[in-house]
């Protein structure tokens, strides 16, 4: 993402963000649900671990960022201390939330826009 001429990106620091882009507009706590490894004990005989995958949540914080006049909202996603992911919002009648897993979110059309267009 761009902000005032410096570039921001997977990997960088909360701070950095902060130095280059400023306040967001808007801070979140998100559950992102994400595959994770885990290992069962199974109490039977010569059944010894199994190893498991399973969505669990994973906490993270969403910074939104209005990137001026016809610019698409930034989406900035931070799990332990990096930024994790960085999405741009489709509509900016939206907040933040919805941009799972880098997806971008599908503007709303009203009931009686979508059944006039069809």
């Amino acid at each position: 993402m761009g902000c005032n001429g410096w570039l921001v990106g997977k990997g960088d620091s909360p701070v950095s963000l902060l130095q280059k882009c400023g306040e967001p507009i808007y801070r979140q706590s998100v559950c992102v649900p994400m595959l994770q490894l885990g290992w069962v004990v199974t109490p039977y005989r010569g059944g010894g671990p199994a190893a498991i995958l399973a969505n669990q949540c994973v906490p993270m914080e969403e910074w939104t960022y209005d990137r001026g006049q016809g610019a698409f909202f930034g989406i900035v996603r931070i799990y332990n201390g990096t930024i994790e992911s960085v999405a741009t919002a489709t509509d900016k009648r939206h907040t933040t939330g919805e941009a799972e897993q880098g997806l971008l979110r599908v503007p709303y059309v009203p009931d009686r826009q979508r059944s006039s267009a069809e």
